[in-house]
């Protein structure tokens, strides 16, 4: 019994098959793209909100680095220090707040009692629109974080302050 030798494939015939590869090839590349480009970009926002909750919480205590009852000077230390705290080129509008009426009578009278607490909120905008990842994302997220800390009991007062 004589077998048959295998038949070799003609140049022709392997030309469907080739081109099939190159169209699986243009329909699966951008798809990958796509994913990666999210893929980072999902990396660059945890990397914002961390930056945006480090940057609350080291503004919030920068409010002891000036003598209590000098509330001009601690609100500009604390907004002074989010802002220098922030690195991150895509975080953009960052403001932070500390209201009075979050119990933040430390901050505005230098009064410091047992249990109280300075409470500051702050935020930042993450916008992908001056980078590659601006391709694909193309909305802004808003990063809120809150920061309370409580109010160290033996502080300097600032000259003339009556709590004091």
């Amino acid at each position: 019994m004589s077998r048959r030798s295998p038949r070799r494939p003609h140049r022709r015939d392997r030309r469907g098959e080739d081109a099939q590869a190159v169209v699986e090839a243009a329909l699966v590349i951008p798809l990958l793209l796509a994913v990666l480009l999210l893929f980072v970009g999902a990396v660059q926002l945890a990397e914002a909100v961390n930056e945006v909750r480090t940057a609350t919480t080291v503004a919030t205590v920068s409010a002891f680095s000036v003598p209590a009852g000098a509330p001009t000077q601690a609100l500009a230390a604390v907004d002074d220090s989010f802002q220098q705290s922030i690195n991150s080129g895509d975080v953009t509008k960052r403001t932070i707040s500390c209201p009075q009426s979050d119990g933040n009578q430390y901050l505005y009278t230098g009064a410091a009692a047992r249990g109280m607490y300075v409470s500051c909120h702050g935020s930042g905008t993450v916008d992908f629109s001056n980078s590659v990842v601006g391709i694909l994302w193309r909305f802004p997220v808003t990063v809120d974080q809150d920061a309370s800390v409580p109010v160290p009991l033996y502080r300097q007062c600032a000259p003339g302050a009556n709590p004091c």
